[in-house]
């Protein structure tokens, strides 16, 4: 069988973020990949250590934005990602947002003892 792109079932989740730039919240977008295998493993200790993994993780895992420096010309994630992180609430809400999309973490909350 032919595939022709071997990361088409990567789960990616498209997130509004216009809000943090003081603009209509569906005119901006960030678009992130779900943590590979070895990143997941890093989000398994308490709910602040995760957290504070997760604020690491997730530049690293933005495939697509729509934010412009310029016309035609797109910030770079490390300048977006420091660019949001200096809004604590907003970021606050946009790792919950991501996390909670994530199919493994639904599952591991799923799996947890109540």
């Amino acid at each position: 069988m032919i595939i022709k792109d071997l990361n088409v079932g990567i789960f990616k989740t498209k997130m509004s973020i216009g809000h943090f730039f003081r603009v209509k919240k569906d005119a901006l977008f960030l678009e992130l990949r779900e943590p590979t295998q070895e990143e997941t493993i890093a989000l398994s200790g308490t709910e602040q250590e995760n957290a504070k993994a997760l604020i690491k993780l997730m530049p690293k895992c933005i495939i697509e934005h729509n934010v412009e420096k310029e016309k035609s010309v797109l910030y770079n994630t490390a300048e977006l990602w420091t660019s949001m992180t200096k809004q604590s609430g907003n970021i606050t809400a946009l790792i919950k947002e991501w996390s909670d999309s994530l199919p493994l973490i639904k599952w591991a909350e799923s799996q947890r003892v109540k």
